[in-house]
């Protein structure tokens, strides 16, 4: 696109055949660019958080030892191997596991037989011809500390982007139940 010019060289601002010519944009008028989205969320099946999967490794009082965070596309056994490999160098003497019947894979199975295979899975199920909400047996007591830690406000919903921050959050929640506990045993002792 050309301008015509004057006779004194100056241009006119009109582009040939008359058409009104665009002043080049300048660094002020630009609109901001938005940061690049997500990928696009993936639900997950049993939870109501799209496009995370959190897998908690707790104790049998319900107290945190490892958590994964990931995308909804990838499979149970794939987050399981990973959380409980950090399970493992952490922890190297659990020797059994209650896992959700999601767990109950053949690739879980082969992968606990090469890298840790003085672990025992126990698969809690549901039990046969039962409905509505019935209480599995250890199932309740992740259920419990998925409880604590959603009363988190900044774990009610998905705020953070990357799933390591919200693993660090999920950690830096599961303080605040341990620090209840102590002051109150700290409380119950200081009355003897």
């Amino acid at each position: 696109m050309s301008a015509s010019t004057t006779a004194c060289g100056r241009r006119t601002g009109r582009a040939r055949g008359g058409t009104p010519r665009r002043p080049p944009p300048s660094s002020t008028a630009r609109a901001p660019r938005a940061p690049p989205s997500p990928p696009r969320p993936a639900t997950t099946r049993g939870e109501k958080t799209k496009g995370r999967k959190r897998h908690l490794r707790v104790d049998t009082a319900g107290r945190l030892l490892t958590v994964l965070v990931h995308a909804a596309t990838v499979p149970e056994a794939v987050g399981a191997e990973a959380v409980l490999a950090r399970a493992r160098d952490l922890f190297p003497t659990i020797r059994k596991v209650w896992a959700d019947s999601a767990y109950h894979t053949e690739r879980l199975t082969i992968w606990l037989a090469e890298h840790w295979p003085a672990l025992d899975l126990e698969i809690v199920s549901r039990p046969e011809g039962t409905k509505g909400v019935v209480v599995q047996p250890r199932r309740w007591v992740v259920e419990r500390t998925v409880a604590w830690l959603t009363a988190n406000r900044l774990l009610s919903k998905e705020y953070e982007r990357l799933p390591w921050h919200v693993e660090s959050w999920i950690m830096l929640a599961s303080i605040s139940p341990l620090l209840n506990r102590s002051s109150y045993v700290h409380h119950f002792l200081d009355r003897l």
